[in-house]
Protein backbone atom coordinates (compact mmCIF):
# COMPACT_ATOMS: atom_id res chain seq x y z
CA UNK A 1 0.00 0.00 0.00
CA UNK A 2 0.86 3.81 -0.72
CA UNK A 3 0.41 6.73 -2.48
CA UNK A 4 1.47 9.06 -5.38
CA UNK A 5 1.40 12.46 -5.95
CA UNK A 6 0.07 13.73 -9.64
CA UNK A 7 0.40 17.63 -10.37
CA UNK A 8 -1.35 19.37 -13.18
CA UNK A 9 0.90 22.46 -14.51
CA UNK A 10 0.53 25.62 -16.43
CA UNK A 11 3.10 27.95 -17.71
CA UNK A 12 1.83 31.34 -16.73
CA UNK A 13 -0.30 33.45 -14.60
CA UNK A 14 -3.94 33.51 -15.72
CA UNK A 15 -7.04 36.26 -15.15
CA UNK A 16 -8.83 33.96 -14.24
CA UNK A 17 -9.21 30.12 -12.92
CA UNK A 18 -7.90 27.27 -15.70
CA UNK A 19 -9.95 24.34 -14.82
CA UNK A 20 -9.11 20.59 -16.69
CA UNK A 21 -10.91 17.36 -16.99
CA UNK A 22 -9.17 14.41 -15.81
CA UNK A 23 -10.19 11.14 -17.31
CA UNK A 24 -9.04 7.67 -16.46
CA UNK A 25 -7.88 5.34 -18.94
CA UNK A 26 -7.83 1.40 -17.76
CA UNK A 27 -4.78 -0.47 -18.03
CA UNK A 28 -3.09 -3.41 -16.58
CA UNK A 29 -4.15 -1.97 -13.28
CA UNK A 30 -7.72 -2.67 -12.10
CA UNK A 31 -9.57 0.13 -10.79
CA UNK A 32 -10.34 -0.09 -6.68
CA UNK A 33 -8.28 -2.98 -6.49
CA UNK A 34 -4.99 -1.81 -7.16
CA UNK A 35 -5.29 1.81 -7.01
CA UNK A 36 -8.34 3.88 -4.95
CA UNK A 37 -10.03 5.86 -7.90
CA UNK A 38 -11.95 7.64 -5.69
CA UNK A 39 -8.71 9.86 -4.66
CA UNK A 40 -8.63 10.72 -8.34
CA UNK A 41 -10.31 13.81 -9.19
CA UNK A 42 -12.70 14.01 -12.35
CA UNK A 43 -11.16 17.66 -12.56
CA UNK A 44 -8.80 20.17 -11.17
CA UNK A 45 -8.73 23.88 -11.33
CA UNK A 46 -5.23 26.01 -10.95
CA UNK A 47 -5.91 29.06 -9.27
CA UNK A 48 -4.54 32.70 -11.22
CA UNK A 49 -1.47 32.78 -9.63
CA UNK A 50 -0.79 29.25 -8.93
CA UNK A 51 1.15 27.49 -11.56
CA UNK A 52 -0.08 23.61 -10.59
CA UNK A 53 -2.73 21.88 -8.86
CA UNK A 54 -1.29 18.82 -6.92
CA UNK A 55 -3.05 15.75 -5.68
CA UNK A 56 -2.53 12.38 -4.03
CA UNK A 57 -4.12 9.06 -4.88
CA UNK A 58 -4.10 5.82 -3.08
CA UNK A 59 -2.37 2.29 -3.96
CA UNK A 60 -3.95 -0.26 -2.92
CA UNK A 61 -2.19 -3.77 -1.43
CA UNK A 62 -3.85 -6.68 -2.94
CA UNK A 63 -1.90 -9.42 -2.03
CA UNK A 64 -1.02 -10.74 -4.92
CA UNK A 65 2.29 -12.19 -5.43
CA UNK A 66 4.07 -12.56 -8.87
CA UNK A 67 1.44 -10.28 -10.25
CA UNK A 68 4.48 -8.00 -12.38
CA UNK A 69 4.13 -4.04 -12.47
CA UNK A 70 0.63 -3.25 -13.44
CA UNK A 71 -0.33 0.64 -15.18
CA UNK A 72 -3.05 2.82 -15.88
CA UNK A 73 -3.57 6.76 -17.57
CA UNK A 74 -5.03 9.94 -17.48
CA UNK A 75 -5.51 12.44 -19.45
CA UNK A 76 -6.58 16.13 -19.62
CA UNK A 77 -9.14 17.30 -21.80
CA UNK A 78 -10.55 20.98 -21.91
CA UNK A 79 -13.86 20.95 -20.76
CA UNK A 80 -15.28 23.89 -22.28
CA UNK A 81 -12.84 24.29 -24.64
CA UNK A 82 -11.74 27.29 -23.20
CA UNK A 83 -8.60 28.22 -25.21
CA UNK A 84 -6.36 26.04 -22.94
CA UNK A 85 -3.89 24.46 -25.07
CA UNK A 86 -2.66 20.83 -23.41
CA UNK A 87 0.45 20.25 -24.42
CA UNK A 88 1.12 17.28 -22.46
CA UNK A 89 -2.64 15.72 -21.90
CA UNK A 90 -1.17 11.79 -20.66
CA UNK A 91 0.46 10.42 -17.78
CA UNK A 92 0.99 6.79 -17.20
CA UNK A 93 0.87 5.76 -13.95
CA UNK A 94 2.83 2.56 -12.95
CA UNK A 95 2.31 0.26 -9.74
CA UNK A 96 5.64 -1.89 -9.28
CA UNK A 97 4.96 -4.67 -7.84
CA UNK A 98 7.82 -5.09 -5.03
CA UNK A 99 6.21 -7.81 -3.25
CA UNK A 100 8.29 -10.01 -2.08
CA UNK A 101 7.57 -14.35 -1.45
CA UNK A 102 10.27 -16.07 0.75
CA UNK A 103 10.96 -19.72 0.24
CA UNK A 104 13.00 -21.76 2.43
CA UNK A 105 13.47 -25.52 3.84
CA UNK A 106 10.22 -26.90 6.12
CA UNK A 107 13.12 -27.82 8.21
CA UNK A 108 16.70 -27.31 8.62
CA UNK A 109 18.41 -31.11 9.11
CA UNK A 110 16.30 -34.37 8.46
CA UNK A 111 17.91 -38.01 9.45
CA UNK A 112 17.48 -41.26 7.56
CA UNK A 113 17.97 -44.74 7.87
CA UNK A 114 20.34 -45.69 5.25
CA UNK A 115 18.49 -48.89 4.61
CA UNK A 116 15.33 -46.94 4.26
CA UNK A 117 16.69 -45.96 0.26
CA UNK A 118 15.05 -42.49 -0.15
CA UNK A 119 14.65 -39.25 1.74
CA UNK A 120 12.21 -36.71 1.07
CA UNK A 121 13.46 -32.82 1.70
CA UNK A 122 10.68 -29.92 1.68
CA UNK A 123 10.40 -26.75 0.89
CA UNK A 124 7.75 -24.47 1.64
CA UNK A 125 6.43 -20.62 0.86
CA UNK A 126 6.71 -17.80 3.36
CA UNK A 127 3.40 -16.81 3.24
CA UNK A 128 0.68 -19.17 2.36
CA UNK A 129 -1.70 -17.20 -0.72
CA UNK A 130 -1.89 -17.37 -4.00
CA UNK A 131 0.29 -16.51 -6.66
CA UNK A 132 -0.74 -15.23 -9.83
CA UNK A 133 1.39 -17.37 -11.72
CA UNK A 134 3.41 -20.20 -10.73
CA UNK A 135 7.34 -20.02 -10.25
CA UNK A 136 10.15 -22.10 -10.09
CA UNK A 137 13.14 -22.53 -7.65
CA UNK A 138 16.09 -25.11 -7.77
CA UNK A 139 17.84 -27.00 -5.37
CA UNK A 140 21.24 -28.92 -5.40
CA UNK A 141 23.04 -31.11 -3.28
CA UNK A 142 26.25 -30.30 -1.53
CA UNK A 143 28.71 -33.41 -0.26
CA UNK A 144 29.92 -33.24 3.22
CA UNK A 145 30.90 -36.38 4.90
CA UNK A 146 28.41 -38.31 2.64
CA UNK A 147 29.46 -38.31 -0.79
CA UNK A 148 27.76 -38.50 -4.20
CA UNK A 149 27.00 -41.62 -5.97
CA UNK A 150 28.92 -43.31 -2.72
CA UNK A 151 26.06 -42.35 -0.49
CA UNK A 152 23.35 -40.99 -2.42
CA UNK A 153 22.10 -39.61 -5.12
CA UNK A 154 23.25 -36.56 -5.34
CA UNK A 155 22.20 -33.73 -8.29
CA UNK A 156 19.85 -30.62 -8.73
CA UNK A 157 16.37 -30.68 -8.81
CA UNK A 158 13.82 -28.45 -10.09
CA UNK A 159 10.88 -27.57 -7.74
CA UNK A 160 7.44 -25.81 -9.01
CA UNK A 161 4.81 -23.89 -6.98
CA UNK A 162 1.75 -23.99 -8.39
CA UNK A 163 -0.44 -21.08 -7.99
CA UNK A 164 -2.25 -22.31 -4.97
CA UNK A 165 0.58 -24.47 -3.38
CA UNK A 166 2.32 -23.78 -0.56
CA UNK A 167 5.06 -27.06 0.21
CA UNK A 168 6.42 -28.73 -2.69
CA UNK A 169 9.15 -31.97 -1.82
CA UNK A 170 12.00 -33.83 -3.43
CA UNK A 171 12.64 -37.12 -2.76
CA UNK A 172 16.61 -37.83 -2.92
CA UNK A 173 17.93 -41.53 -3.22
CA UNK A 174 19.72 -42.91 -0.36
CA UNK A 175 22.64 -45.36 -1.60
CA UNK A 176 22.55 -48.77 1.14
CA UNK A 177 26.14 -50.44 1.22
CA UNK A 178 27.61 -53.34 3.77
CA UNK A 179 30.18 -51.16 5.59
CA UNK A 180 30.16 -50.05 9.31
CA UNK A 181 29.96 -46.70 9.14
CA UNK A 182 29.24 -43.54 11.71
CA UNK A 183 26.31 -41.05 10.31
CA UNK A 184 26.83 -39.34 7.34
CA UNK A 185 25.49 -36.34 6.30
CA UNK A 186 25.15 -34.42 3.00
CA UNK A 187 23.66 -30.30 2.25
CA UNK A 188 20.23 -29.37 0.05
CA UNK A 189 20.88 -25.75 -0.93
CA UNK A 190 17.93 -23.70 -2.18
CA UNK A 191 18.76 -21.01 -5.36
CA UNK A 192 16.48 -18.75 -6.83
CA UNK A 193 16.81 -18.37 -10.84
CA UNK A 194 17.79 -15.03 -11.93
CA UNK A 195 14.14 -14.37 -13.56
CA UNK A 196 12.38 -14.44 -10.10
CA UNK A 197 15.44 -13.11 -8.12
CA UNK A 198 14.09 -10.36 -5.92
CA UNK A 199 10.15 -11.21 -6.43
CA UNK A 200 11.19 -14.57 -4.96
CA UNK A 201 14.13 -14.56 -1.95
CA UNK A 202 15.71 -17.53 0.00
CA UNK A 203 14.17 -17.36 3.44
CA UNK A 204 15.73 -19.51 6.62
CA UNK A 205 16.32 -21.98 6.60
CA UNK A 206 17.89 -21.87 2.78
CA UNK A 207 20.11 -25.27 3.07
CA UNK A 208 18.68 -28.51 4.85
CA UNK A 209 21.32 -30.92 6.29
CA UNK A 210 20.49 -34.93 5.48
CA UNK A 211 22.07 -37.28 7.66
CA UNK A 212 22.30 -40.82 6.88
CA UNK A 213 22.22 -43.41 9.88
CA UNK A 214 23.67 -46.86 9.02
CA UNK A 215 21.50 -48.24 11.93
CA UNK A 216 21.80 -52.06 10.80
CA UNK A 217 25.54 -51.36 11.54
CA UNK A 218 25.15 -49.89 15.13
CA UNK A 219 26.61 -52.17 18.13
Amino acid sequence: AGSFMICVLKNRDTIVPVTVDIQLVQGSAAQNVDYDSSTIPTSVTIQPTSDRFCFDSDIIDDLKFLEGDEDFQLVLVDRLPSGVIISSDTTRIVIVDDDVMEVFFERPSYTVNEDYGVTTVCLTKGIEVATVTQFTVDTVTQDCSATSPDDYAGGTWSVTFETAENVQCITIAIVPDNDRELIECFNVILQIPAPIAGAVVPGVPFTARVCIEDIGQLV
